[in-house]
């Protein structure tokens, strides 16, 4: 499996030209809130005692951080614990009257969050997405966003390793913690890090707001997920030629009452020039609260996407959108068709042709929001001159 997405996560990366498609207005309205925050450090966490969460607290010396970034590349530097962040934002008039969504793309690592004072609620993780509903508590004019983010160090105790390397000595002995409690990955004590199997594996904290902040507004149908499983079809063991999307949908309906929308699904090529029409529509009875809805098509002349030693990395485009009697709502998602086989010989087989995996692990940067598209583009250059063509 991890191999499955690593194949295809190279190919999706390395794209070479592009087609514009899906062009036309959306009915979704994404207010991006990245740029200058204020923050203030919190190292006794006494900042709900002292109400930081209130709008209309004095935030007067409070440092400024441009988010989104990893608080270990600004001023603050190598820091365990809680900063607070706060921005004001207005109210788009396009926002007015619909549903709205604040959405934070990625934060390191425990996350509260108030909107006008009211709390909305906890995330933990480090890459995962999540939002709250903030209909409800937004107005026209200044809101602000508060966010409490606790990047703490964690408490497993370390203990020294025999490993036979006389030679090291103190401070500088191996050690390792005995069972860490904080989900951060290779974020916390590994080798990645400049001080791993030490007692100092995790110096050099990360953590902070480091991917984007958006205000999204929908109608009443809000879409929450989408998911695209392309398959080749066989008959007979052999494959006809044809493929199969299988598009899993997750549709929010906010209001308090059932009601009879449209799905409907338009696929182009994103980066070649598709010939064939991939569109379906459907119509569905949404209940209040979150609906989970299927729909399945056929691909005459699928378009196959290959590693970029055996062919063209072949993307599709999608845009999902659903409706009542105007649109309400509308994502674009991008997807290849491909298919990935294990033989019993253990050999990795892509669309009926056998791919020698020459893979690597890739790292881009211990603290996360460093890398831009430049250095991606360079370290992927050295993978082609490498000739690897799977990462994980």
């Amino acid at each position: 499996m991890e191999m499955k997405r690593a194949l295809c996560r190279l190919g999706a990366t390395l794209l070479i030209g592009s087609v514009s498609v899906l062009q036309a207005a959306s009915p979704r309205e994404v207010l991006s809130l990245d740029g200058p925050w204020v923050y203030q450090k919190d190292p006794d966490g006494s900042g709900e005692k002292r109400r930081l969460y209130n709008p209309a607290a004095a935030r007067t010396g409070w440092g400024k951080m441009t988010i989104p970034t990893n608080w270990y590349l600004t001023e603050v530097g190598d820091y365990h614990g809680v900063i607070w962040f706060a921005r004001e934002f207005g109210l788009p008039k396009g926002a007015q009257g619909k549903e709205c969504f604040l959405r934070f793309n990625a934060v390191d690592y425990i996350a509260d969050v108030w909107i006008n004072g009211t709390y909305l609620g906890r995330h933990e993780g480090i890459f995962a997405p999540f939002e709250f509903r903030v209909t409800d508590h937004l107005k026209a004019g200044a809101n602000v966003v508060v966010a409490k983010v606790n990047s703490p160090k964690d408490p497993s105790p370390y203990r020294l390793v025999s490993d036979g390397m006389p030679f090291l000595t103190d401070p500088y002995r191996t050690m390792r913690p005995i069972a860490l409690t904080t989900i951060k990955g290779s974020m916390i004590d590994h080798w990645h890090r400049p001080g791993w199997q030490t007692q100092f594996g995790q110096d050099g904290n990360s953590g902070g707001i480091w991917q984007g902040v958006q205000l999204i507004s929908t109608g009443t149908l809000s879409i929450k997920n989408v998911r695209i499983t392309p398959k080749l079809v066989r008959k007979k063991l052999v494959r006809d030629g044809t493929a199969l999307l299988t598009v899993d949908v997750e549709v929010l309906n906010s209001s308090n009452e059932t009601v009879s929308a449209t799905i409907s699904t338009d696929a182009t090529g994103k980066n070649f020039q598709s010939t064939e029409e991939l569109k379906r529509s459907r119509r569905f009875a949404l209940t209040p609260g979150l609906n989970k809805l299927t729909m399945v098509q056929t691909v005459n002349s699928p378009v196959l996407w290959w590693s970029w030693d055996l062919g063209k990395p072949n993307l599709y485009q999608m845009r999902v959108t659903v409706a009542i009697d105007r649109a309400h709502d509308e994502v674009v998602e991008t997807f290849g068709i491909r298919e990935i086989e294990l033989t019993p010989r253990s050999e990795w087989v892509l669309n009926g042709k056998r791919v020698f995996a020459r893979g690597m692990r890739y790292h881009s940067s211990i603290w996360l929001a460093e890398p831009n598209r430049e250095q991606f583009l360079e370290d992927l250059n050295r993978m082609r001159a490498l000739h690897i063509n799977a990462i994980r």
